[in-house]
């Protein structure tokens, strides 16, 4: 069903992207604090920032107000983004094809779900890929069953909740709040991702289905299945895809009802596929305020200039030098300080999916800045969520043109760094939090700030400093800091969790 739909759209996105591609010699030596750059693509057909991944109505909103709305209108769509599915329920929006998921072990699909009030996705599955979402405003219920067990694994989930459907797994959702339900993540490992139907297409001419097919022997199929009367007076006027029926009011409140004198029954505590109680990527006052906090709670790993809360698959075994390229092994996950060590696992039941994955959220304060770094082992990727920013990397291959790629990024965009590649961003607004939600193409990003390097050489070995960086090279004290602050803002002390009057 998707891989058909995403084909030819994403043909369609590959040959339209427009480019920006400056002469990078004369910008290479601009200081961060003079000011936003011109923005600097790869040239066609590569995708290197896209959006919106979801369209709202009134973006200056919180994501998570309920002020927000959102809607399944294609028009505002740019090129790299594409509607897969869309009914009467909600759409499924995605975005394949984005330069920097390589080599192909590492692919992904950023998507992003809009179920309306009352809409349900119906029962699918994913041959090839493991789903994560994150919401980001309103509820629902989601369901899968686990393979072997026969167990229906069936959870509430909220703004902040991530949640996964593992590859193969049969899964639906419904939204019985009186919001819609939209989220953020990705399929992993999968550009696109396979799926198939499992319910009946209704209205018979879009051929999907399991049961659609079924229907050419009644008798087998009341076997292998059961037997119903075939009406459909629970739900709405099914127009376009049958991914997204929608109950009819007084069905959708029979529901609500059921729900809630089933709930204790229903749910499935502790389920692998929600991620434990204490662990949520975002406060929902944070996305229906659109305030951030950085702070030791909410973003543990933090500077004055920002932070990130990972969500990591797995705790990995240091002492055995897991991927090969330190001696010397840090005994704590995430990027997480030894004075605050996380629990074995924070995600069981996100442990080692797709090969390995992690989610985070990144807050970058007024002025912040995320320092020049490299992630040896994944890919990173990221959808804001709210403000603006720019990013960039350094391409790995020497020689390439454009060297450095630098994209201005905005509420809905998505934006991918490379595996390997130099990357850093930078918040000019003096009044405005640069926030995303994204992940890793591992379950621990290994990470290394460039000035480090610099700074730790210059204690023993100067002369490489001096001959690579001229001569009486000073460090930076905030060189070795993973979210610095931009020099020049104003007043002095602000930035960060501070509002400035100027960054630059």
């Amino acid at each position: 069903m998707f891989r058909s739909m995403f084909s030819g759209a994403v043909f369609i996105a590959l040959v339209a992207v427009p480019c920006s591609c400056q002469n990078l010699r004369g910008d290479a030596n601009r200081r961060l604090s003079s000011g936003p750059q011109p923005e600097m693509l790869l040239p066609p057909p590569a995708i290197t920032v896209t959006g919106p991944l979801f369209v709202e109505q009134n973006p200056a909103e919180p994501i998570g107000s309920s002020a927000a709305q959102f809607s399944c209108d294609t028009s505002m769509f740019a090129p790299g983004t594409v509607q897969v599915e869309a009914g009467t329920g909600g759409c499924l929006n995605a975005q394949p094809g984005i330069a920097g998921f390589t080599p192909g072990a590492m692919n992904q699909t950023v998507a992003s779900f809009l179920v309306y009030e009352c809409g349900i996705v119906a029962p699918h599955t994913h041959a090839d890929s493991t789903e994560v979402m994150t919401v980001m405003k309103g509820e629902g219920i989601i369901a899968q069953l686990t393979t072997n067990s026969g167990e229906l694994q069936v959870s509430y989930v909220k703004p902040g909740d991530s949640f996964v459907f593992m590859r193969g797994s049969y899964h639906w959702w419904m939204n019985l709040g009186t919001e819609e339900l939209l989220t953020v993540g990705a399929f992993l490992n999968a550009d696109p991702p396979d799926a198939a139907l499992m319910g009946y297409d209704r209205m018979g001419d879009h051929g999907l289905g399991v049961v659609n097919y079924l229907m050419y022997d009644y008798s087998f199929l009341e076997t292998v299945i059961g037997h119903s009367d075939g009406t459909y007076n629970q739900l709405e006027y099914q127009k376009g895809s049958p991914l997204f029926p929608k109950l009819t009011h007084d069905a959708c409140n029979a529901a609500r009802q059921m729900w809630q004198n089933n709930k204790a029954a229903a749910e499935s505590m502790g389920s692998f596929q929600k991620n434990p109680s204490g662990t949520d990527l975002f406060q929902a006052s944070e996305l229906a305020n659109g305030q951030f906090m950085i702070d030791a709670s909410d973003t543990p790993v933090m500077g004055p200039g920002g932070g990130l809360r990972p969500l990591a698959g797995e705790v990995n075994d240091f002492s055995k030098g897991v991927y090969g390229t330190r001696y010397s092994m840090p005994a704590y996950d995430g990027g997480l300080s030894p004075a605050d060590p996380p629990a074995p696992t924070l995600w069981p039941g996100f442990t080692g999916v797709g090969a390995g994955a992690s989610l985070v959220k990144f807050v970058v304060g007024y002025c912040g800045i995320v320092n020049l770094h490299t992630h040896v082992n994944a890919a990173e990727w990221n959808t804001v969520i709210s403000g603006s920013g720019q990013v960039s990397y350094y391409q790995a291959n020497t020689g390439a043109n454009p060297q450095v790629v630098v994209m201005n990024v905005k509420k809905g965009d998505t934006f991918v760094f490379p595996r390997g590649t130099v990357h850093w961003w930078v918040n000019y607004s003096p009044n405005e939090q640069l926030v995303t939600v994204g992940g890793f193409t591992a379950p621990f990003p290994d990470t290394a700030i460039l000035g480090q390097l610099f700074t730790e050489t210059q204690k023993f070995f100067s002369v490489i400093n001096d001959a690579v960086l001229g001569q009486h090279f000073d460090p930076s004290k905030t060189s070795s800091e993973l979210f610095p602050l931009l020099p020049h803002r104003y007043p002095s002390d602000c930035g960060g969790d501070k509002p400035c009057s100027r960054c630059y």
